[in-house]
């Protein structure tokens, strides 16, 4: 069973995106950082990390599509240049 925490979510972003040919489109806006404080976020939630745990393990591609559409939302905020706290809360 997995267990999500913030190493692993990065993890298994960074491979999904491997596999998408997308990591250097990240790496080049400056993604990085945000998508890995982003994740540290969901560790902080017990009952997310609960659901997200289930969801990983029943339905691994709903996931990863979940943690993409979230990068790109992080990357929309970046692009309006929200505040950390707001992007916090769309994401």
């Amino acid at each position: 069973m997995y267990n999500i925490k913030h190493n692993y979510s990065f993890e298994f972003f960074i491979s999904r995106l491997n596999n998408m040919k997308l990591s250097a489109v990240v790496r080049q806006n400056g993604m990085v950082q945000d998508v890995f404080e982003a994740f540290h976020l969901l560790t902080k939630y017990l009952l997310i990390t609960q659901k997200l745990t289930v969801l990983a393990e029943c339905r691994l591609n709903v996931f990863a599509s979940s943690l993409l559409n979230s990068v790109m939302f992080l990357s929309l905020c970046k692009e309006l240049q929200l505040s950390k706290q707001t992007t916090g809360h769309v994401y």
